[in-house]
């Protein structure tokens, strides 16, 4: 599966350019959380994607509470 991990900015939204983002591949969304967290730190938003630029093929697997 493809995952797409950031830190949100204070706003809750993604931040814009390439810094505190992720894009990668795994089998598991629970390794795909523990990679976001070990890699970005806390707090991180976690997303599974088929394709990257249609919005509509997102799912939150791990947002901000």
């Amino acid at each position: 599966m493809k995952f797409y991990a950031y830190i949100p900015k204070e706003d809750g939204s993604a931040p814009m350019g390439t810094a505190n983002k992720l894009l990668f591949e795994l089998k598991t969304h629970k390794g795909a959380i523990r990679r976001a967290g070990r890699l970005l730190g806390n707090p991180f938003c976690v997303f599974t994607y088929r394709n990257f630029y249609d919005s509509k093929t997102f799912k939150d697997i791990k947002g901000l509470k």
